[in-house]
């Protein structure tokens, strides 16, 4: 079946989706679980469908006007209503969160080549601590060069030794053995706050990428920054060119 989200219809705008298991009302979410996906344009005047497509909440397809909402009423010119369904084997509650993406700073905008654009932006203001127990995923809507990714170290103010690498992994497409494409790439350091040495892994894969879902996976996962404002998913951004359709 496939389910309204509560306080849907929202104003049209770019949002991020949160998904993550929850109890049986589909509202406790601890932060630590959620998994991000977008950000994601929603148009006023359509409809958009969310689809739990792996055990975990790792991964979602986010539609457009499917055709099983035709026969849902439209919601009003200025606002977009939003539909979620599980389509997971196993028995699991989960609760899915849509949430602007002016308080993370992605932006979903397309744009002609020029000046690359910040296109996904994980990042708090507050204190951070190590480990991160949610995963980078990266939903271009669009064909990409991607530039730059960045992410931070602070390791409570002792940074890192030396930077480590970055991989994207291709997730549209398994292997023969079941894994997934990936692409790595080693980062050089820049100090951070308060001179703590090697806080930021930078890359620069000047890659492009089509259309669908990646992964940003970063080595050094025990020093990677995040907190309880980026819901325990490591703190990076990710720069690059979007491609006119």
């Amino acid at each position: 079946n496939v389910f309204p989200l509560r306080n849907s219809p929202f104003a049209a705008g770019s949002y991020m989706v949160l998904v993550g298991p929850a109890g049986e009302d589909g509202l406790d979410l601890p932060p630590a679980s959620w998994n991000t996906f977008g950000p994601y344009e929603l148009k006023g005047g359509h409809k958009y469908k969310a689809l739990i497509e792996s055990p975990g909440g790792k991964f979602l397809r986010f539609e457009e006007d499917p055709a099983d909402l035709l026969s849902y009423s439209d919601p009003s010119p200025g606002s977009a209503s939003v539909y979620a369904r599980n389509n997971c084997p196993d028995d699991i509650w989960y609760a899915i969160c849509l949430r602007p993406t002016k308080l993370v700073g992605g932006t979903a905008a397309e744009t002609e080549e020029g000046e690359p654009t910040l296109i996904l932006d994980i990042d708090t203001l507050g204190a951070v601590n190590n480990e991160p127990t949610g995963s980078v995923y990266l939903d271009l809507a669009y064909k990409t060069r991607i530039t730059k990714i960045q992410t931070y170290h602070w390791n409570y103010g002792a940074g890192t030794e030396s930077p480590g690498s970055i991989l994207i992994v291709d997730m549209n497409s398994q292997e023969s053995d079941g894994g997934y494409p990936m692409t790595k790439y080693e980062a050089y350091g820049l100090e951070g706050s308060g001179g703590a040495p090697n806080a930021y892994w930078v890359v620069e894969p000047d890659l492009v990428l089509e259309p669908g879902l990646y992964a940003i996976i970063d080595s050094g996962s025990s020093t990677w920054a995040q907190n309880d404002e980026t819901a325990g998913i490591g703190v990076t951004k990710v720069w690059g060119y979007v491609f006119s359709s």
